[in-house]
């Protein structure tokens, strides 16, 4: 806020902001004394088996055993209903024991239709490609004091790896995961860093080697704010039996080689053609033709890896974002242009300290590259050469080899905003507002399909963003929405009749409170940075700057405006300029 009084003539304010990709900042692996284990707790896992049986071929069996006491009302809520996810195109899941102890002693079994098998919930509006179920099992009489057991068998015929979690959101007494594997495969593994485990490793017979980790008395994960997943907070086992990224990377390009028919993809290339317009690359030409068709945002995880050809998903017109993905690079390649398949994690995960460990669950969509461009199919429809992804790692299927997204643009917020109290307490402003980089795509999308009248309230919606009182004096001016080649931008004049607050009354020199906000962020971020347990993430590659000007009548002076400060944090840096 600015306070004002007569004899002064010019306020500018400024904010610059960087924010820079996967800071972590905090005291990472603070861990609850154990005494306190149950402190707080709505339930307790007593006790964590997992034994996974290894065939030479990859293909493994997996038993689960999971013990857990109901301590709270909320504890019942999370845990009456027991949920496992499973991918039913290479997975089979049966259940060996359900059944609840309740604080007398009384044993009660899963009946038959308290068990249900439902197609994935999270994936209803992609349900063509999911391939993802989940077992529920509805335990009986659940309520604080009773103890529920649950005991699974799960067949699958994937390749082995296995992602293990030691930290939960309720204590742990007793997890204990074993690995029976053929002496003839080789077995990697990473304990988790912040979590010291007991490890053991022994031959059980002249061709079995038997692996095992466990941990015990682990105090419950205490949820925060723009906290980092597990894997980066360094509490979970990662296993596998992929020794280097080329065979991650045949792994995947194997689904997307089966799925080409180059006969039937020479045919398809006469359906897109090029242009000269705007002297667009060719790239980006096909990508905006390309981008048209529907895409069906799906984790590659969760469906049969079984990508469309080329052919078919032209003549359906439709397709997961990795069909998408192969029809271009597909169609590059018939015009002797380089492409390449790149695999990504889209869920917010930071893996950059964890490349030298081959990891095929990571990866879970697809980018394509041509030079140094990358493109992404999805259903805000980005400009060419913008992902999102920007500074983060990528699997290239045809090198084999982990390498760092790069967007055409980098990620960027202008607030421009100019008061004239000439006239004071009367205002004419202007307000420029402009977005670039992956910022821009989430507008565009909002805003491409909104009617005329949608626009109007949305329009005011940003506008009222600096007063609620204020009203256009002439018409928003939106330039970049169609046209994605340059950035999006919004131009708007408007009136505020009356501009600021008076804080004093019967004063000769009367004083107003002007409602120019002062930048927040990093008031935020420092404050959220106090006495944590885990590191604090910053998903976005982001630079804002936000001006604001303030012209006043010549005999009007100010009381105070927002400090002028700067500052540096792992990860991100603030200047906030005052004249």
């Amino acid at each position: 806020m600015i306070i004002l009084r007569k004899f002064f003539t010019r306020i500018a304010f400024s904010l610059f902001i960087s924010i820079l990709l996967f800071a972590a900042t905090g005291a990472a692996g603070a861990v609850i004394p154990t005494q306190d284990l149950l402190q707080g707790a709505d339930a307790v896992n007593l006790k964590i088996e997992k034994h996974y049986t290894i065939n030479i071929d990859g293909s493994y069996t997996l038993n689960i055993y999971i013990k857990r006491r109901i301590l709270t009302y909320k504890g019942k809520k999370n845990y009456a209903d027991f949920k496992l996810n499973y991918n039913q195109s290479r997975q089979q899941v049966k259940l060996l024991k359900a059944q609840t102890t309740t604080d007398k002693g009384d044993v009660l079994t899963v009946k038959p239709e308290e068990i249900h098998d439902i197609p994935a919930p999270w994936n209803s509006e992609v349900s063509l490609y999911s391939k993802s179920r989940q077992m529920v099992v509805s335990l009986p009489a659940v309520e604080p004091g009773s103890e529920i057991e649950v005991e699974l068998e799960l067949q699958s015929k994937n390749g082995f790896w296995c992602q293990e979690n030691f930290r939960l959101n309720d204590p742990i007494l007793d997890k204990t995961v074993t690995i029976d594997a053929p002496a003839s495969i080789n077995l990697h593994s990473r304990p988790p860093h912040n979590l010291k485990l007991i490890q053991q490793q022994q031959k059980t017979d002249s061709e079995t080697i038997r692996y095992q980790w466990q941990g015990k008395n682990i105090p419950a994960l205490t949820p925060e704010r723009g906290a980092a997943p597990l894997l980066e907070q360094g509490f979970c086992l990662l296993i596998s039996t992929f020794s280097d990224w080329k065979q991650v990377a045949k792994l995947f390009q194997q689904s997307f080689i089966n799925a080409q028919d180059i006969k039937s993809d020479k045919i398809s290339t006469i359906q897109f053609h090029n242009s000269n317009q705007n002297n667009d690359p060719i790239s980006h030409q096909l990508y905006r033709q390309i981008r048209k068709l529907t895409t069906y945002e799906i984790s590659f995880q969760e469906t049969d890896w079984k990508i469309q050809s080329p052919a078919e998903t032209r003549r359906l017109g439709y397709g997961t974002d990795c069909d998408l993905a192969l029809l271009f690079s597909t169609q590059l390649k018939l015009r002797r242009q380089p492409a390449s398949i790149v695999m990504i994690n889209s869920q917010n995960h930071f893996l950059e300290k964890f490349v030298d460990f081959p990891y095929p669950g990571w990866w879970d969509t697809a980018l394509v590259k041509n030079r140094t461009n990358f493109f992404l199919f999805s259903s805000e429809k980005a400009a060419p050469g913008i992902t999102g992804y920007d500074g983060r790692i990528g699997l290239d299927l045809e090198s084999g080899k982990v390498i760092k997204i790069k967007d055409r643009t980098a990620n960027r917020i202008t607030t421009w905003l100019q008061l004239n109290l000439m006239q004071f307490p009367h205002c004419r402003g202007e307000l420029i507002f402009k977005l670039e980089g992956a910022e821009a795509t989430a507008w565009r999308a909002q805003w491409r399909d909104l009617s005329d009248p949608e626009k109007e309230i949305a329009a005011l919606q940003l506008l009222h963003q600096i007063d609620p009182e204020a009203e256009f004096t002439e018409k928003i001016s939106i330039t970049g929405l169609k046209d994605d080649r340059n950035r999006l931008s919004f131009k708007c004049k408007f009136k505020l009749e009356m501009a600021g607050t008076k804080l004093t009354q019967n004063s000769p020199t009367p004083q107003y409170l002007l409602p120019v906000k002062a930048p927040e962020l990093p008031l935020q971020l420092t404050s959220m940075l106090s006495n944590r347990l885990q590191p604090l993430t910053i998903a976005d590659n982001l630079v804002i700057v936000n001006q604001t000007i303030v012209q006043l009548p010549n005999d009007y002076t100010f009381i105070t405006a927002p400090p002028a400060t700067s500052g540096t944090l792992p990860g991100f840096s603030w200047q906030i300029k005052s004249k």
